[in-house]
């Protein structure tokens, strides 16, 4: 494998384990066209599956796909027998159904157990492109293809991470209570604040002013003043007035 496109899917797992939880081994549900594909190509499973997602794996196949193998005849009885070394992955189905059909069940809308699928059914990965978060493999002659992340789950990692950037639950809860009690706080005090100035305007109300008192310098007693000293008449002053004169005659 080149190594430019080693990057690119070591790049892509990494995104996988980041936004899904993907962990190694990681999980790889084959149906059985792959199966046969790989033996047409000549490709050892086990070597060439860990090379690709660039980490340990570990192979499964459930028993509706080997199933599929087996109905259609022996030119398939290669890959039946290829099958049989890979983990068996147990479905819930008594009556085998399609291969396609068996593995859209197990993954269902959101892919619960992270399982990659390799898969050579064109229509099953035009399907699961539109479920987040599923690694989809194929041969593409004779060179096992791990695809790029799908839209849906392009999509999906742009919310988880944005998701990252938002407070928890705890936090959130936190941060809701913490506002609580902070309108509980202004509240209280807008009731003390209103009860202060009733409080205030009933008090100015049982005030009566009373008859307004004169001014206490305006009642206070005026002094005497003492009467002027009596002028001396005019006779008197010209009497006064003639040294030596004899009164005699």
């Amino acid at each position: 494998m080149r190594a430019k496109r080693q990057k690119v899917y070591k790049r892509a797992m990494h995104s996988y384990q980041t936004a899904f939880g993907f962990r190694t081994p990681y999980q790889i549900l084959l149906d059985g066209d792959f199966v046969q594909e790989g033996l047409n190509n000549k490709i050892y499973m086990k070597d060439i599956l860990p090379s690709t997602l660039m980490g340990p794996t570990k192979q499964l196949i459930t028993s509706c796909a080997i199933a599929e193998l087996r109905s259609k005849g022996d030119d398939f009885s290669g890959a039946v027998i290829a099958s049989k070394r890979f983990e068996r992955r147990r479905c819930r189905h008594v009556e085998p159904v399609s291969s396609a059909q068996c593995i859209k069940e197990i993954i269902d809308k959101d892919n619960p157990h992270n399982y990659c699928i390799a898969s050579q059914d064109a229509d099953l990965r035009k399907f699961l492109r539109s479920v987040p978060g599923v690694p989809l493999i194929h041969i593409n002659r004779s060179v096992v293809v791990l695809e790029p992340p799908s839209k849906a789950t392009k999509i999906k990692m742009a919310q988880l991470e944005k998701a990252k950037t938002l407070p928890n639950e705890k936090e959130l809860s936190f941060m809701q209570k913490k506002k609580k009690q902070l309108k509980d706080q202004e509240k209280k005090a807008a009731t003390q604040d209103g009860n202060g100035e009733a409080k205030e305007a009933a008090s100015k109300k049982r005030k009566r002013k009373g008859p307004k008192q004169p001014n206490p310098l305006s009642m206070k007693k005026k002094k005497k003043q003492p009467p002027p000293a009596p002028k001396p008449k005019a006779s008197e002053n010209a009497s006064s007035s003639v040294p030596g004169e004899n009164t005699d005659n």
